[in-house]
Order: structure tokens, then C-alpha cells, then sequence
């Protein structure tokens, strides 16, 4: 459990850009590096915070939860926000005195690329994990399908998706 804590802590403190540049570091701490879930329980993870309000990461509490019980899922859940609450405390001081720099302005203009490619990354190994049917493939690409061609919610999409795994 002390090396899932460190874990989260570590990814909590030196990622930025949100649940999207967090999932894909993620993944592959908790499913490959420490094998503290399998690929479905990560899914299932991202499955329950994506269909509750509030930070993505609090469904990577499902982690917590395997190894070290509701209190474990608490610590990881910590672990994962609090350096990141942190981080916007003192850097959203600091950004409005240096968000002209140069040095500023040339970091971010080289982060903002590679979220889009992290997100590739992780979907790609998702789909290319036995556990996933080609159904799930199909049922993701016209969902992002959906989203990126005709601007439909992610949040409807969730709720039709969930209503449909009920049906069938």
C-alpha cells in the first residue's frame, strides 16, 4: 500500500493538464508498472468517475480500495488531488505575474500537443487489451464519433450507454 500512495503522490504531483494527461500516466502505474489493478479494473474505475461529479481521479480510489479498504481508497483519492491543489494554490499566484514569459508561453505551447497524443495512447492500448470486445471498440468510435462530429454530450452519452448495458 506504501508504494500506491507513493505512486499516486508522484503522479499527482508532477503531471499537469488534468484528467487528461493524468489517465494515461496512470494506466500505466497502476496496471503495468505496479499491477495494483488489471486493465478491467481500471476501466471499471474510469467507468465510475466518469459517471460522478467531481475530479476523474476519484474513481482511481478503486485502487485504494482493492489493497487497503475504504480508508485505502481515501489515501489514494488524497494522494492523487491534494498535490495538485497544491500546485494550483501556488503556481495560480505566480501565473499572473509570469503568464507573458517567454519560458511560460513556450512550455505550455509544447505540453498542449502531447495531451492528444496520451489520450491516443491509452485508447489504442485499451483496444488492443483481450478483455475488450470489438463491440466496446465499435460502441467507443461512434461514441467519439458523436462527439466530434455532431458536438453530442459526453454526459448523454454516458447516460444512453449506461441505459443500454441494462437492456442488453
Amino acid at each position: 500500500m506504501t508504494a500506491l500512495l507513493i505512486t499516486c503522490l508522484k503522479v499527482g504531483c508532477f503531471t499537469i493538464g488534468g484528467a487528461a494527461s493524468i489517465l494515461p500516466v496512470l494506466a500505466h502505474e497502476f496496471v503495468v508498472q505496479g499491477r495494483w489493478l488489471t486493465q478491467q479494473e481500471f476501466l471499471y474505475g474510469l467507468v465510475l468517475c466518469q459517471g460522478t461529479p467531481g475530479p476523474v481521479v476519484t474513481g482511481m480510489g478503486i485502487a485504494g480500495v482493492k489493497w487497503g479498504g475504504i480508508p485505502g481508497g481515501l489515501e489514494v483519492m488524497a494522494a492523487l488531488m491534494v498535490p495538485g491543489i497544491v500546485w494550483m494554490v501556488v503556481l495560480g499566484r505566480m501565473h499572473w505575474h509570469f503568464r507573458e514569459h517567454p519560458w511560460v508561453q513556450r512550455f505550455f505551447s509544447g505540453v498542449r500537443p502531447a495531451i492528444p497524443g496520451l489520450l491516443a495512447g491509452l485508447a489504442v492500448h485499451t483496444a488492443l487489451t483481450p478483455t475488450v470486445s470489438i463491440r466496446s471498440v465499435l460502441v467507443m468510435s461512434m461514441a467519439l464519433w458523436l462527439i466530434l462530429r455532431w458536438r453530442v454530450s459526453s454526459s448523454l452519452l454516458l447516460i444512453f450507454g449506461v441505459v443500454g448495458a441494462l437492456l442488453l
